[in-house]
């Protein structure tokens, strides 16, 4: 997880994401919640924020320095949560973060099972937080 926030807090000083609402977007850690195929959560302050390309920019940066450069990277954006009043903890979001992905992903293949579709896993841009 270090390694991993080291190359995130990089990529986003060597070009930062483009102002949302007049707003800098942030990025506040990344999580990696599995490893077949790896799938990395990035916690941040607004999902809707963070455009295609620079999703792709992000995957590519985690490609050239982390030893997935050949295999499929699953990257989603999750909003950090408020916690009810008390500061939640990086992996308390990250599990949230996982559940909802987990539970998302079952609804799809209930879906896949039910009606047939491409086969396609979730894409990013279909994960909300």
């Amino acid at each position: 997880t270090g390694e991993l926030n080291r190359v995130v807090r990089a990529a986003l000083e060597a070009h930062q994401p483009p102002l949302y609402r007049s707003r800098p977007p942030k990025i506040f850690y990344a999580s990696q919640i599995g490893s077949q195929p790896p799938t990395i959560v990035l916690v941040c302050n607004e999902p809707a924020a963070f455009q295609p390309q620079y999703r792709r920019y992000l995957l590519g940066a985690l490609r050239d320095h982390l030893p997935y450069s050949e295999v499929p990277i699953k990257l989603y954006l999750h909003k950090r949560s408020e916690g009810g009043g008390r500061k939640r903890t990086p992996k308390e979001d990250a599990d949230e973060a996982a559940d909802v992905l987990a539970n998302q992903q079952a609804e799809h293949d209930a879906d896949y099972d039910e009606f047939g579709d491409s086969g396609m896993d979730l894409a990013a841009d279909e994960v909300e937080g």
